[in-house]
């Protein structure tokens, strides 16, 4: 069973800030410093000092570090708040958090205690792979998975709907796409396990701005929650609307960017629209919050002639192209090329450390 994030090859959608629900003043980065990982501050300065063998971003006022190959979470202070004991981990939502231990997903609260004892077989696959994340809480419920199939659960551990599906994405909206035996026909259910659009999608992924992006026919286009299409199938790939109520689609290789009726306000131009450097995803995972994979906080990131910069919702180039890597603005900073660097929404950087 491959566990995929998103199914839309070449295309790796993690998003940034979503879950970190912290003020906007008080938002941590993570940095990497001599093969170390810290954090600094949305001005550039040096909060946590890079000490952690690897680590990944804040998320409701914690964040995962490893010390010595296991790993735990310090504070927003730099402080150990739950020690290391975990062989993988995920990040705070909802006020819980996936871990693993000898390969079975438990989870804790904010203070370290098991709140749902290990019992869920895991689902990491091999290095540099952190499926925890999409074991954790959204919207009140989580998957989980018994053998090779995916069920979820509520905050108690309680089974909500029984393992016995293919592949699941988490819930948004209500909904959670899901593909019965993991490899086609997806559908959605809701939280009682019902299908309330039956299986019959070559692919689907969440729904967001309550439309969700699907592909009949080996063409994408997009469905309301009643499982009408609203946006006929045409393209040859679609991911979810931003909180703009913008999506990106590729066209003969180019990515355009339309509007709810399905009309272009930007001409497919761009080569890419989603960057996914090698190693870079534990840096950006913060959440499942997929209407931030492209627009965010007013601008998106685009790639045109092997180079990236970004965009405002009129496609005027707000941030020239100029960076190997780009990644959605969270907290007035986006993340550029692999290292990591920062820059503002001026195009400034905020951190850019010497090679």
């Amino acid at each position: 069973m491959k566990f995929i994030l998103i199914v839309i090859p070449g295309l790796l959608a993690l998003s940034c800030g979503g879950q970190m629900k912290r003020k906007d003043s008080n938002a941590l980065f993570l940095i990497e410093q001599n093969a170390k990982n810290g954090y600094i501050n949305k001005s550039g300065t040096v909060t946590i000092p890079a000490q952690f063998d690897e680590a990944l971003p804040f998320s409701e006022g914690l964040a995962a570090v490893q010390v010595s190959r296991k790993w735990g979470f310090v504070d927003a202070n730099g402080k150990l708040a739950i020690q290391p004991q975990f062989d993988r981990p995920s990040f705070a939502s909802e006020g819980l958090i996936a871990v693993d231990i000898n390969r079975k997903i438990g989870y804790v609260n904010s203070s370290g205690q098991f709140v749902i004892n290990p019992q869920f077989d895991s689902q990491h696959k091999g290095p540099g792979d952190f499926p925890e994340f999409f074991a954790s809480f959204f919207e009140g419920v989580a998957a989980v998975r018994v053998g090779q199939y995916f069920g979820f659960i509520d905050r108690t551990g309680k089974i909500i709907i029984n393992p016995q599906i293919g592949f699941v994405y988490p819930f948004t909206q209500g909904l959670a796409a899901v593909s019965i035996d993991g490899q086609s026909q997806f559908g959605f259910v809701d939280k009682s396990g019902r299908l309330v659009i039956n299986p019959q999608f070559q692919q689907a992924l969440p729904f967001t701005r309550d439309l969700a992006a699907v592909s009949v026919g080996g063409k994408w286009g997009y469905i309301d929650k009643a499982g009408k299409l609203t946006i006929n199938p045409h393209f040859d790939a679609a991911i979810p609307f931003s909180e703009e109520d913008l999506a990106g689609v590729l066209v003969n290789g180019k990515w355009g960017v339309i509007n709810r009726t399905g009309n272009f306000i930007i001409n497919p131009q761009f080569d890419n629209i989603v960057s996914g450097g090698p190693g870079i995803g534990k840096l950006l995972f913060c959440g499942a919050d997929f209407s931030r994979m492209f627009y965010s906080e007013g601008l998106a990131a685009v790639q045109i002639s092997g180079k990236w910069g970004y965009i405002d919702r009129s496609g005027q180039f707000v941030i020239n192209s100029q960076f190997d890597d780009a990644f959605p603005f969270s907290y007035g900073l986006a993340l550029v090329r692999s290292g990591p660097k920062y820059i503002d929404k001026t195009g400034k950087y905020v951190w850019n450390p010497s090679p």
